[in-house]
């Protein structure tokens, strides 16, 4: 019974055990209903040490083929829901194309968030599988409201997502990284000021009090200053992101359809082979 979704039988009135059921009968019963794919009286009769003809009888008398087709939606229903627990609501409402049609069912549509949210999985067999239908069914519905079509234009819109998030993740990393960098500057100017004022060789103050020689040159005290100087030049650079780097980003994580990140990178090249010929052509 370990195989059995104690879930699909909670929602489901009609498995749960009748008033003039017995508890032998129903656990007959809910054997049949874990067998799954292997699901016949025969089966049953054998794992429960019963006859065949006791068996025939109390599936008739309780309405097991019924009961089962009720679990069978239960259980699909569960799996449905939970792929489609992964699917983001708000990214659906920003792609027009991926929301419900007018002429489109409501299990149609249902079926078409999961063939969605599957992603690098995506396939209509995959998706047939999850919601127990037959291929053919998924086919149809497919076909009929522009799967993969929509399923298109919400890659596209996912993948803007992730660029702009990644973008977003190198600015704030760049950000964070030119306030180092001013900070760092401010401790070497400091530095380089404080080594000025330390004096070349032994003097006396006003009180007469010795003043030691610095035991570093002038320009070392420069060279700090210098540095201070190009880091504060370096700290209010413009953050920017490469297209090849954001590109290649992408690839690498898998997140950039078939042939599309190919696809780039030739126009890229095109691109690039274009401006050549531009500069030679001026010269």
């Amino acid at each position: 019974m370990s195989l059995l979704d104690k879930d699909a039988i909670a929602s489901n009135p009609s498995c749960k055990r009748q008033t003039n059921e017995g508890q032998r009968t129903y656990d007959s019963c809910l054997l049949y209903l874990a067998l799954g794919s292997r699901r016949t009286l025969e089966e049953v009769a054998t794992l429960d040490k019963k006859t065949i003809r006791n068996i025939k009888k109390v599936a008739s008398d309780f309405d097991w083929i019924k009961r089962a087709t009720d679990y069978d939606k239960s259980c699909s229903n569960i799996e449905i829901d939970i792929v489609l627990s992964k699917l983001d609501p708000d990214i659906i409402k920003s792609v027009k194309s991926c929301l419900q049609w007018e002429d489109e069912q409501s299990h149609c549509y249902r079926f078409f968030c999961v063939y969605l949210v599957l992603e690098d999985a995506r396939s209509l067999e995959k998706t047939a599988d999850i919601c127990g239908k037959s291929v053919s069914t998924i086919y149809g519905f497919s076909a009929q409201y522009k799967w993969v079509d929509r399923a298109r234009d919400y890659d596209k819109f996912c993948m803007a997502v992730v660029l702009k998030e990644m973008t977003n993740l190198r600015i704030r990393r760049k950000i964070k990284m030119l306030q180092n960098k001013w900070e760092l500057a401010d401790l070497l100017e400091n530095k380089g000021i404080e080594m000025i004022k330390v004096p070349l060789r032994k003097e006396r103050d006003e009180n007469g009090n010795i003043i030691e020689a610095a035991r570093w040159k002038m320009e070392d005290a420069v060279k700090f200053i210098d540095l201070s100087s190009r880091l504060r030049t370096e700290s209010v650079d413009e953050p920017r992101m490469d297209i090849l780097e954001a590109v290649k980003v992408l690839s690498d994580n898998h997140l950039l359809p078939p042939g599309i990140a190919e696809a780039a990178a030739l126009e890229i090249q095109q691109i690039g082979d274009r401006i050549k010929t531009q500069i030679a052509n001026s010269d």
